[in-house]
């Protein structure tokens, strides 16, 4: 009886199945053995060829699918190996597997504007989960297209197989010819990739972000792999003797570039109302024979060590030139430190009339007229740490959670503590957010008070404005000066939409700039100038309480504001950043234009009073990786300056250049765009460098892979524990 109905399922089974169809069965018949070969191929290069769409720049077929095509013929001929139940569920599972992958770096990108790597996704996800939920799930919904649009191969991969039932045994001459084929395209195309200006990304200058735009994901994704688990060998060694000055070539007067090709001529007129920026008084930093050094014996130190990469570190800073001592070291010694990393702020949010405190500090202390926060890759967490650390990011990595037990000796935090400063941070976020509750206090603050761990007490509310968190906490340490004290901001955060912020602000922009700016963009400004509003309560306080002379506040972005960026996710439906700024940027360097501030009330007293430190305009390139060194000098605070890859910017005899983590870089010459491969020229004339330049460059690029290296090495080796020993201050 059980027998017969086991017959009778088999029988139904079969005739489900059966194709009565006479075109479907030729169909069928003529596409089951080549089906299976190239089904996967296919459907590799499908995936990457939408990923270009999608991210809609700079589209570059060649690499990611040849890469595509020749990496699914392998994968395809090593399958039919396995019995057709294997093979079956394996391919279906790497198709959809890859598909999520695919689907979830779109959505990346098309919010933070940049692809990253699964350990910053990872690291992040839980904290995007808890407290930015909605804006996740207004990714996946603007998403959803895109989404079955990925889903696709999944599902006709599904129905072909169960409905067709196509045979999965091939002849071994197919084998060996598609394997052969699979192998020759992946080594073609490997050579083209590693050779020419795209060698440089696929080693050495290899970050994931460019990698991805250049080889495509599948490719980005096994070079990661790869160099996380075994190491980049072309980032191996440092290149010595770059510190030599290599004498700048003399060019022709630049011929102008025409109007409709300068960004800067392509913004609008400021209004009337607009006022331009008086020159302060400046001072002229002059350089010392005194050096900015510390008694290490590194001869001694590669002799005792056995570990070769500590060794090589200790070989490259014993090679550089030191930086000089100069007239501003020691200037703000003995004052209060307040430093402050402001969330998404732009220097186009500078303005006299709608910010005019952020504009006073920018313009009457230390004033850059060319610093830039650059895209580290991993969003708020990687500006922080460029800032208070000054080093450079592991690429798109919680650097600051990978040093979380590391001794960071030269962060500002941890200089003044040794100097027994009363030290405090601050949040008006999600403590567990970037987990900084886990590293704050390795920055060099006794505590950190954020929400959700005692910020509320203090304010009364969660999550409050910055004027809310700095009227409510300076009462706490102005008392207790001298004090080293560090804020991160909250309030210009993305989604720009009108709320409570927007409300009480909006007048004021549309009185000055109702014209001029979209009403996504006046909602930026409004949030931004909630920070100027805080900022000048905090001057207030620091004038009634008479301490405005005696404190110094520095203030860096953690990124620039990418909200305003064209994004479904954040709900723009067109690029406002390019509204802002005026110009749709085209490289790194105009993307990442921004602001910095050191400042002190001191710097605005009459020239003869005592006290007085004169302000200095700083027109080379700047970044936030220079303000560190900048910081340590002027508080006359022991460090090393071959430790740190930033400069002092009032050392006359340092050469000025910005870092990128992706290895573009940028020079008082040359601007090295890293995802082209190309060299401009800074003279304003936005010219390709000529082959005069080649000597100049390969030097500043070798200096640039070294500045990198030597701060990836300082996080993994713990080298300032290697130095000076465990940190006594957490």
């Amino acid at each position: 009886m059980e027998s017969s109905k086991k017959v009778r399922s088999k029988k139904k089974r079969r005739s489900r199945t059966k194709l009565t169809n006479p075109y479907e069965r030729r169909l069928v018949k003529l596409i089951r053995n080549p089906l299976q070969l190239i089904s996967l191929p296919l459907i590799l290069a499908y995936y990457e060829l939408l990923l270009m769409i999608i991210r809609g720049n700079n589209i570059s077929l060649f690499f990611p699918v040849f890469f595509a095509v020749s990496s699914g013929l392998i994968i395809t001929t090593l399958l039919t190996f396995l019995p057709r139940r294997f093979y079956i569920w394996i391919k279906g599972i790497i198709i959809g597997v890859i598909a999520v992958i695919f689907i979830t770096e779109c959505l990346i990108k098309n919010s933070f504007q940049q692809y990253m790597p699964y350990n910053v996704i990872l690291h992040g996800a839980g904290g995007i989960m808890k407290h930015y939920s909605s804006q996740l799930f207004a990714a996946i919904f603007s998403g959803l297209l895109l989404i079955i649009l990925y889903l696709i191969p999944t599902v006709l991969y599904v129905l072909c197989y169960r409905r067709w039932r196509l045979k999965v045994t091939q002849q071994p001459i197919r084998k060996i010819i598609c394997i052969a084929a699979g192998l020759v395209l992946y080594l073609l195309t490997w050579i083209f990739a590693i050779t020419g200006k795209s060698g440089s990304i696929y080693k050495e200058s290899y970050s994931f972000n460019t990698a991805t735009q250049k080889f495509g994901l599948l490719t980005t994704i096994r070079l990661d792999t790869k160099y996380a688990l075994f190491g980049n060998k072309y980032q191996s060694d440092f290149v010595f003797d770059t510190d030599s000055a290599v004498e700048k070539p003399v060019t022709p007067v630049p011929t102008p570039t025409p109007a409709a090709e300068t960004p800067s001529e392509t913004q609008e007129a400021a209004p009337e109302t607009q006022e331009t920026a008086p020159e302060p008084t400046t001072g002229t930093p002059v350089a010392y024979d005194e050096l900015n050094i510390m008694n290490i014996d590194f001869d001694a130190l590669m002799a005792s060590t056995g570990d070769e990469t500590v060794q090589q570190m200790h070989q490259y800073v014993n090679s550089l030139a030191p930086g000089h001592k100069n007239n501003y070291t020691g200037a703000f010694a003995g004052k209060n430190l307040i430093m402050i990393t402001a969330e998404a702020l732009s220097d186009c949010a500078v303005d006299p009339n709608l910010t005019p405190t952020l504009y006073r500090m920018a313009n009457n202390g230390f004033r850059f007229k060319d610093f830039y926060q650059p895209s580290w890759g991993g969003s708020t967490s990687t500006g922080e740490f460029s800032f208070v650390t000054g080093l450079i990011p592991l690429d798109g990595e919680e650097t600051i959670l990978e040093t979380q037990h590391n001794n960071l000796y030269f962060t500002p935090g941890n200089a003044l503590q040794r100097q027994n400063y009363f030290s405090r941070a601050f949040h008006n976020g999600d403590q567990e957010y970037y987990s900084r509750y886990l590293t704050h206090q390795n920055l060099g603050y006794s505590e950190f008070i954020a929400s959700f761990q005692g910020l509320e007490d203090l304010t009364g509310v969660t999550y409050p404005t910055d004027t809310m968190m700095f009227d409510a906490t300076m009462d706490t340490y102005m008392g207790n000066a001298p004090f080293s004290v560090y804020y991160m901001t909250l309030s210009g955060h993305s989604n720009y939409v009108q709320n409570g912020l927007t409300d009480k602000y909006i007048d004021i922009v549309n009185q000055f700039y109702g014209d001029r700016y979209q009403e996504t963009t006046k909602y930026y400004l409004c949030y931004q100038m909630e920070l100027d509003r805080a900022l000048e309560l905090m001057i207030n306080k620091l004038e009634a309480a008479g301490l405005a002379d005696s404190t110094v506040i520095a203030l860096v972005p953690d990124h620039y504001p990418y909200g305003l960026e064209q994004s479904a996710t954040f709900g723009n439906d067109q690029d406002y950043l390019a509204d802002l700024y005026g110009y749709v940027y085209t490289n790194w360097k105009e993307l990442d234009h921004s602001v910095g501030i050191i400042w002190s009330k001191c710097m605005e007293k009459d020239p003869s009073e005592e006290g007085y430190v004169a302000p200095v305009t700083i027109s080379s390139p700047t970044y936030s990786i220079d303000m560190v060194p900048t910081i340590l000098n002027l508080f006359g605070l022991e460090f090393d300056s071959r430790l740190l890859p930033g400069r002092d910017v009032l050392d006359p005899t340092t050469e000025a250049m910005v870092v990128w983590g992706n290895h573009s870089w940028l020079t008082d010459a040359i601007y090295h765009d890293s995802s082209s491969g190309n060299d401009y020229l800074t003279d304003g004339s936005g010219q390709l460098a000529g082959p005069e330049w080649t000597e100049y460059i390969n030097q500043k690029h070798n200096q640039a892979l070294n500045k990198i290296m030597y701060s990836e090495r300082v996080v993994n080796t713990n080298y300032y524990g290697v130095l000076f020993g465990e940190d006594t201050n957490f």
